[in-house]
């Protein structure tokens, strides 16, 4: 990657905007000319520049302004889009900050997480998300991206036919002693409300006899973006196929798990299994468009979640990245019909 930044044609006034480099426009570095210009405060005065450049570009960085911690944070998400909303029906280990800011993720450092867009088996998903840099990582620890236009673009014409009429289906297994807890995810111990929210969301549910919940629900695969109209490949049937994890994961829960009994995986719409054929297509059709930069002490990425994948890198050190998720969009307003 070019470490020298190459400048935009794009302006405003008190700030310069620029590129990593001709090949990298994503994401799109916005820099202030005063070091002490609080990026809350830069944002409210912004709010449409920033969401026409978000439109264009599918991910802007923040780099240089003054941020105050995870409070400011929040601030800044309340300013340049709606209030961050709660963490609701959760699949990644993460930690509450300030209010509804949390840890990006609290999943082990020395592992990798592949692309993914954010929530999108949520019958209603954040369209907009954000990370802040509190403290980088000695080392790794970067937040790649990726293009879901693009990715879209990548994926064979046979392949988007069938998810397209048959979608894809999302299938978890809450145990008791691994992963996410039903209780966490759902942020309740009352089986009557975990039940409600599965009902208002579209998604079925079984208790088990043996202490575990089951779900699934059933998610289209495209999105049509709400002010572009574009097609985006958004969806977490990659990311939570038990063929993208490590080998020693996958064969530790294969040889402890049934297949039904998995705590994720994912199927054709139908409960076709997914062959491995099409899971190597997809994930290449991500890690073509996957990019990266290095976290600098208070930089905030603001990404457009329909627009464009996220994913972590693993890291040594102590590194704190926090999150922050605002405007919620119905799947019922973001179908793209083919």
């Amino acid at each position: 990657m070019n470490s020298e930044f190459l400048q935009s044609d794009i302006s405003m006034d008190d700030v310069h905007t620029e590129f990593f480099s001709n090949d990298q426009v994503l994401p799109l570095v916005i820099k202030p000319k005063n070091n002490n210009m609080s990026l809350a405060d830069w944002g409210t005065q912004n709010k449409k520049n920033i969401e026409s450049l978000l439109t264009e570009f599918g991910g802007v960085l923040f780099r240089g302004f003054a941020v105050d911690g995870a409070s400011e944070f929040q601030q800044f998400i309340a300013n340049v889009s709606s209030d961050a909303i709660k963490y609701m029906d959760q699949t990644s280990p993460r930690s509450s900050v300030f209010g509804n800011v949390y840890t990006s993720t609290d999943y082990p450092k020395e592992k990798k997480i592949f692309l993914h867009s954010e929530q999108s088996y949520s019958l209603n998903f954040p369209k907009r998300i954000f990370f802040y840099c509190d403290t980088p990582a000695a080392s790794g620890g970067s937040t790649p991206i990726a293009d879901n236009r693009k990715i879209f673009n990548n994926i064979s014409a046979r392949t988007k036919k069938k998810f397209l009429e048959k979608k894809y289906r999302f299938s978890r297994c809450f145990w008791p002693m691994i992963g996410v807890s039903w209780q966490k995810a759902f942020q309740t111990n009352d089986e009557s409300v975990v039940e409600d929210y599965c009902k208002k969301n579209d998604m079925r549910w079984e208790w088990t006899g043996n202490g575990a919940l089951k779900t699934h629900q059933i998610r289209p695969m495209v999105a049509k973006h709400p002010i572009s109209g574009e097609p985006c490949w958004f969806n977490h049937c990659t990311f939570f196929h038990i063929s993208t994890l490590d080998k020693d994961v996958q064969e530790m829960l294969q040889s402890s798990f049934s297949d039904d009994e998995l705590p994720n995986n994912t199927y054709f719409g139908d409960g076709e299994a997914i062959n491995e054929e099409v899971m190597e297509e997809m994930r290449a059709a991500y890690l073509k468009e996957r990019v990266e930069f290095e976290w600098i002490k208070n930089d905030v990425l603001m990404l457009d979640n329909m627009l464009v994948s996220h994913s972590r890198d693993s890291y040594e050190g102590e590194r704190k990245v926090f999150t922050g998720m605002s405007d919620l969009h119905s799947w019922s307003d973001a179908q793209y019909i083919h």
